[in-house]
């Protein structure tokens, strides 16, 4: 039968995959149509613009295809329309600017993942139902609305990945009270974080901006989003100090500070974040110790990120104590001492990288019998002594062990020295 004479049709759902083709231009035959989606399949071309005769249409969902060209004007007309679901296809063109004022009952605007170009119309605060708004990794420029705060039930906001700035203006969102994560990574903003995000919804649990050019200290009134579990503020060029009151955050789940210019010392506080499955202080200017409560109390770790600061110390024994910790990256510090033997109690380790640090002696028994080990780089320290041959160890892809001069033994494609024979004394053999 064909698709366009089935003209009673209510609601059309297919997500198996193995749609192919395009969409026929017979769909806006189906007058009494509401729901339509086609979601996660291999459709091609564009999306006809006998949608517009559909005006019953409540929901339109094309996601995961590999839909191109523009959107129809006609699509944009559907008042009726409350959830539009674009993401992951190669749908490209500006956005309406009236697109608040006919689409005024949309709930759901998902259109994330495509190329899409222009500005963010100022009319999408007209859509006062929003609740989902994803425009994120297209091609806008321009501002942020300073708008969206009219948006009172808005949840999700997601503005990553455009060419969005330079300026911040986050004052209006404060009245978004029903606001749970906010994200606008890889963008062009600048300038200092503003005071006005500690206005930002208590009900806040996502916080992202990584990859921007926000710069200054992180300032005091971020404490106010007390409920937060994942804060992304990496690859921007902060200074000062980490504050003490991120120990607050009892929910954090999440932290990533990677890629700034952050000074001082890993405070204490951070070991009370027991909630902790990402860690990531790498790539700033830290210095002093790992605070025995990071490793004495995050025991749900799974990835451990602080390498290239200025760390200093041993690595602390108790870190075998992390029993979930899958990936561990110390490189590019100045640890000294051993390689904890401890750490062979990590039995899901995958990752462990301690390169370029003043670490010495022996390689710790266990190592080899880590049988998740994928990945070990242990170059340019001063270690010593026989290499296993088992494990990790027998992959010369998987291991690192150059800049160590006084390793030996080993697989022969690591080409390291052989270990001199161990002979016993005449003493010893009479004992």
């Amino acid at each position: 039968m064909e698709l366009g004479s089935m003209t009673k049709l209510l609601v059309l759902r297919v997500s198996t995959k193995t749609l192919t083709g395009g969409i026929p231009p017979s769909l806006g035959n189906l007058s009494l149509l509401i729901y339509f989606s086609v979601a996660y399949n291999n459709l091609e071309g564009n999306i006809p613009e006998s949608i517009g005769h559909l005006k019953s249409l409540s929901a339109f969902g094309v996601a995961v295809n590999k839909l191109n060209s523009m959107v129809p004007s006609s699509l944009y007309n559907l008042s009726s329309i409350s959830a539009i679901d674009f993401v992951f296809n190669q749908l490209s063109g500006a956005l309406p600017a009236n697109i608040g004022l006919t689409l005024h009952n949309l709930k759901l605007f998902f259109i994330g993942e495509n190329e899409f170009f222009g500005p963010i119309p100022g009319s999408l605060c007209n859509a006062s139902k929003l609740q989902i708004l994803d425009l994120g990794r297209n091609n806008f420029v321009g501002s942020v609305p300073t708008n969206l705060g009219y948006l009172l039930d808005l949840e999700h906001l997601r503005l990553s990945y455009n060419n969005l700035g330079r300026d911040l203006d986050l004052t209006s969102l404060g009245n978004c009270s029903k606001m749970e994560s906010l994200i606008f990574k890889s963008n062009q903003f600048e300038g200092v974080l503003p005071n006005s995000i500690g206005n930002l919804s208590t009900q806040l649990n996502a916080l992202k901006f990584g990859g921007n050019q926000i710069s200054g200290i992180i300032p005091t009134v971020l404490q106010n989003l007390i409920n937060l579990n994942s804060l992304e503020m990496d690859e921007n060029l902060f200074i000062g100090v980490i504050p003490t009151y991120f120990g607050k955050f009892q929910k954090m789940q999440g932290l990533d500070l990677s890629g700034n210019k952050l000074s001082g010392q890993i405070p204490s506080s951070t070991g009370n974040l027991t909630q902790l499955v990402q860690l990531n202080f790498s790539r700033n200017n830290l210095e002093g110790s790992i605070p025995p409560t990071i490793v004495g109390n995050l025991k749900n770790i799974n990835s451990l990120d602080i390498f290239e600061n200025n760390l200093s110390g041993e690595i602390p024994t108790t870190i075998g104590n992390i029993l979930n910790l899958e990936e561990l990256h110390l490189q590019g510090n100045s640890f000294e001492g051993i390689i904890p033997s401890s750490m062979a109690y990590l039995k899901g380790l995958e990752l462990l990288a301690v390169s370029r640090n003043n670490l010495l002696e022996f390689i710790p028994k266990g190592l080899e019998k880590l049988l998740f080990l994928k990945y070990l780089n242990i170059s340019f320290n001063d270690i010593e002594g026989p290499l296993p041959i088992v494990g990790v160890f027998k992959n010369v892809d998987a291991t690192s062990v150059i800049g160590n001069n006084k390793l030996c033994g080993g697989i022969p494609q690591l080409q390291l020295p052989k270990c001199p024979k161990v002979t016993k004394s005449r003493k010893s053999l009479a004992s």
